[in-house]
């Protein structure tokens, strides 16, 4: 596998899973942290929620933009724009494949409803962007209002990504893996739902108004 196209919101940021660029371990974490990362978690998959998926290690918790945008081509600039859309937190979730290909589920808590579509926008608009090499499809979801999917293609590659918001929160489920496109976008998709399902009448983090 040649590398993860997977979308990490917040200006595209260009870093795979593994990148420890994109946020530590939630040890070492401060006991408000804490919370806020307890807080976040219901809006990232659970364990079986993405199919073909299962969680692997502990949820990343990054509390400031420019930590976030850490490794972006113009990290300034997506640290500015974080900011003014009221950048909070962002909680990430890898997740790893029985074949051993790479995913994640992420939510970036943001100012406002308004600032997460914006984010979401923002974050649709490089994911493509950098797909203009590649075979890429787009799709809705029914039952996530608003949600954005697409597929791509590369050599040996199969990559499925969806964003949606829920209140003030932008999320993405995300999928990589060398079988069809079929099969990842089967897995963002339900652990789309999934999350949904749990987390739209929950009166969370991101919808408390």
């Amino acid at each position: 596998m040649t590398s993860l196209r997977t979308v990490l919101l917040g200006g595209g940021v260009a870093c795979s899973v593994a990148l420890a660029g994109c946020g530590g371990s939630l040890d070492g974490h401060s006991a408000k942290e804490n919370a806020l990362a307890q807080a976040l978690a219901p809006y990232t998959v659970r364990p079986g929620e993405e199919t073909g998926y299962s969680t692997s290690g502990l949820p990343a918790l990054v509390t400031t933009a420019a930590a976030w945008a850490k490794g972006d081509t113009d990290a300034a600039a997506v640290t500015k724009r974080l900011e003014s859309d009221g950048f909070r937190a962002v909680l990430r979730q890898s997740t790893v494949s029985t074949g051993n290909a790479p995913g994640l589920s992420l939510v970036i808590e943001l100012g406002s409803p308004a600032e997460a579509r914006s984010e979401e926008r923002a974050g649709l608009a490089t994911a493509l962007a950098t797909e203009h090499a590649n075979k890429v499809n787009r799709f809705k979801v029914t039952g996530i209002p608003g949600a954005q999917g697409f597929v791509s293609q590369a050599p040996g590659e199969f990559d499925a990504n969806l964003l949606f918001t829920e209140g003030s929160c932008a999320l993405v489920v995300g999928a990589l893996n060398g079988e069809s496109t079929r099969s990842v976008a089967q897995a963002v998709i339900e652990g789309s739902r999934k999350i949904y399902a749990r987390t739209i009448n929950s009166h969370g983090i991101c919808t408390k108004g």
